[in-house]
């Protein structure tokens, strides 16, 4: 019997450390964010958008670029982190957009692990604005 016992509290020893250690690896954990915007204008050439997305410091940083496809990685990041991308064409009014097509993505990568799509948004309908939010869990 008291071998039984001394097997069950070694057991939940091993359980309590383990959990202990996936708490602690949880803290450390470091993520790094990648937005894409991949766009066209066809038939016409030299459409700028205006593109704001937060750093790891949640500043938010505002470029101008041309359509075709755009990226950037930030980071290192901690989870709860909420990750904004935002993009229109450069004088849009807010009018009907017939050509402006967009694609935006935001993907995350976990301690150096190869990146995966978390949130997109890839309509089809022309448009001259597009957005998306993920946060880090």
């Amino acid at each position: 019997m008291r071998k039984i016992a001394n097997v069950f509290i070694t057991f939940m020893l091993l359980i309590f450390i383990n959990a202990c250690i996936k708490e602690n690896t949880s803290n450390t954990d470091e993520y790094y964010v990648k937005y894409e915007i991949i766009s066209t204008a066809s038939p016409y050439s030299g459409v700028k958008l205006n593109t704001s997305f937060n750093n790891e410091q949640n500043e938010t940083n505002l470029i101008s670029h041309n359509t075709g496809t755009w990226e950037t990685i930030i980071g290192p990041v901690k989870k709860g982190f909420v990750a904004q991308l935002s993009t229109n064409k450069n004088g849009w009014t807010g009018g009907v957009e017939n050509h402006l097509k967009m694609t935006i993505n935001i993907l995350t990568s976990k301690n150096n692990s190869p990146f995966a799509l978390k949130k997109f948004d890839n309509s089809t309908t022309p448009r001259g604005i597009a957005q998306l939010s993920y946060t880090i869990e």
